[in-house]
């Protein structure tokens, strides 16, 4: 059976996952913090995920390893000149590539594993502050011109999120600028209650969801935050031992799930 739950609740199992995630998208509209038109360089960042540190040497995946290179793997450690040298080439390439790469949509796509192809993305969307809106249309544009596209966001600025135990928090920066009376308003720091979360997880688009190697139909991210709480039937709860004695008992977690009952009347 199940428990219906009154309010939301997360999953032990998957609260650090859902914080990446929301690390990813705008808190407010669902929508993922990069595209292929504001963000140039988010393309070439996601045809080469990662570099990793492999037995001493820096390389990247899908690299494929010369022999040479084999060799100084096995034996441990690059020379200082050569993984500079491999550093700085790459750093050169993903720039210049930057502006050719069509789409960032059409090149993630050819990451296969989803765990690599989600952080491709939140390396990239983890340290953008805010959702980009379209431009403004100028006046001056010819009607028949075809409107630039844009990231199509809301414009809002997003938090930090900050993980304590099993609760998440949204921290936001505040400008120099910003009056008094503002900052007093709205606080720097405030909990991130699981039904909010919940809500922000399910305005994420069904192509969103697989750019961030999630699958609409097995996978969803809202899934992940806890509205039934399954019940195991008594044949297969976990037994504990009665005062110490031979006779053993199953209504510890009995009880246990009738104050998660009371609770949610």
């Amino acid at each position: 059976g199940h428990i219906e739950l009154a309010r939301p609740v997360f999953h032990p199992g998957f609260i650090v996952k859902v914080k990446k995630i929301l690390e990813c998208i705008c808190v407010n509209c669902g929508r993922l913090k990069a595209d292929s038109v504001s963000d140039l360089s988010f393309p070439r960042l996601v045809s080469h995920p990662t570099t990793q540190f492999s037995g001493g040497s820096l390389r990247s995946h899908g690299e494929p390893q010369t022999r040479t290179a084999s060799v100084l793997d096995n034996r441990g450690v690059l020379p200082p000149v050569t993984r500079f040298v491999r550093v700085f080439d790459r750093l050169i390439a993903a720039r210049t590539a930057a502006y050719s790469d069509a789409t960032f949509a059409d090149r993630i796509r050819h990451i296969r594993d989803p765990k690599a192809r989600m952080q491709a993305v939140w390396n990239f969307c983890k340290s953008k502050m805010i959702c980009e809106p379209d431009e403004p249309k100028d006046e001056t544009d010819n009607a028949e011109d075809e409107p630039k596209k844009g990231h199509g966001g809301c414009g809002a600025t997003q938090p930090q999120i900050r993980k304590e135990g099993l609760k998440l928090f949204v921290q936001y920066k505040r400008g120099k600028d910003e009056d008094e009376e503002v900052k007093s308003l709205q606080p720097d720091k405030r909990l991130f209650p699981p039904h909010e979360v919940y809500t922000a997880l399910k305005k994420i688009s069904d192509s969103d969801l697989h750019l961030l190697g999630l699958s609409v139909e097995y996978a969803r991210p809202e899934w992940m935050i806890l509205t039934v709480l399954p019940v195991p039937p008594p044949p297969v709860r976990p037994s504990i031992a009665v005062d110490g004695g031979t006779m053993r008992s199953e209504d510890d977690l009995t009880y246990k799930l009738g104050d998660i009952i009371k609770a949610s009347a």
